[in-house]
């Protein structure tokens, strides 16, 4: 074993070596996909909660229903309204006898036992009678929209989903009271699940859409997912010009569905020896050598040995975290 004297002057001499390389993989964060918090925009009394929280949904299906007793009502006399023919039946009626009584005026006034006077009255009669046949029409027809209306309204009071997803949060419970506009139920979608990343914008002037990415997920401070393909779903137009960077999104397959709200590392960079298995942070030391897995992420006590400890150094860890290594 060498004295700790040489051991020092080794630590030192490496870690006056130039800096290593900056790593070619930023840290994001990884969010759902779609992320809604649903709301009606009419308020009442909640009669119905049909789902709970984890609970898989299809688009349209419903989630919600208010009570709607009172709307439903009306909307039953407006059909009643709307699907009787009495109206209109009564001026056709109306209309034929007044088409019958002309008739007989003018044969009479053919015989001269009519004047011209109860010609014109017969006609005017009849005009009368179709005008009140198109009114009778008329006023049908706009029962029928209103109760097209009215049962669009009935829809207002039960909330269905956008999207096919799962249910993250139930906010309201039956029997309680909800104001219009007030969340009442959260959907969400994690597969794909999209990571936010910002990376150097000299580096995206040749990205495109549906180009490939890679990402490694941080599950907790223990373990970092495995490294996974994913694709870019989404360029910023502006770059943040203080930080000289743009904001990326990746959508990434989530089979296992894993949770969004942790944070990632992103590469453009393909990874060929990818890990196959979760390994830990104190395991990807091994992987050193790969330029997109240098220890940028690393804290010092998970160095194995004095090159570790130079690429550590080179990323400004501080010095009370170099004493463990020192030690060894």
């Amino acid at each position: 074993m060498k004295p700790l004297s040489a051991t020092l002057a080794i630590c030192l001499t490496l870690l006056a070596a130039p800096a290593a390389p900056a790593a070619d993989a930023w840290e994001g964060v990884v969010r759902a996909r779609h992320d809604l918090e649903l709301s009606l925009t009419v308020g009442g009394l909640v009669s119905q909660v049909l789902v709970d929280p984890g609970d898989p949904v299809e688009q349209n299906a419903p989630l919600i229903r208010l009570d709607d007793e009172s709307a439903r009502a009306q909307v039953d006399l407006l059909r009643f309204r709307a699907e009787s023919k009495l109206g209109v039946e009564s001026a056709q009626a109306k209309l034929d006898m007044a088409k019958v009584e002309e008739k007989i005026v003018r044969d009479l006034r053919a015989d001269d036992a009519a004047g011209a006077m109860e010609v014109q009255k017969a006609e005017l009669r009849t005009r009368l009678a179709e005008l009140e046949l198109n009114l009778a029409q008329q006023q049908r027809d706009e029962l029928l929209i209103q109760l097209a209306r009215g049962e669009q309204e009935l829809t207002r009071y039960e909330l269905r989903s956008p999207i096919t997803g799962v249910v993250e949060e139930v906010k309201v419970a039956e029997g309680e009271s909800l104001e219009a506009l007030e969340t009442a139920v959260r959907i969400v979608v994690t597969n794909p699940l999209r990571v936010e990343v910002f990376i150097p914008t000299d580096r995206t002037l040749t990205l495109q859409r549906g180009d490939a990415a890679w990402v490694q997920l941080q599950i907790n401070e223990d373990e970092i997912g495995n490294w996974r393909q994913g694709v870019v779903s989404h360029i910023a137009a502006v770059a943040d010009s203080a930080s000289s960077k743009r904001l990326v999104w990746v959508d990434l397959p989530n089979p296992d569905k894993l949770p969004a709200g942790t944070r990632a590392l992103v590469t453009l960079t393909p990874i060929k020896d990818a890990p196959d298995k979760q390994t830990s942070r104190r395991d990807s030391v091994q992987l050193r050598d790969n330029p997109v897995v240098r220890p940028h992420h690393l804290r010092l006590g998970h160095a194995k040995n004095l090159r570790d400890l130079a690429h550590i150094q080179a990323l400004g860890i501080p010095q009370h975290d170099q004493q463990p290594i020192l030690q060894r």
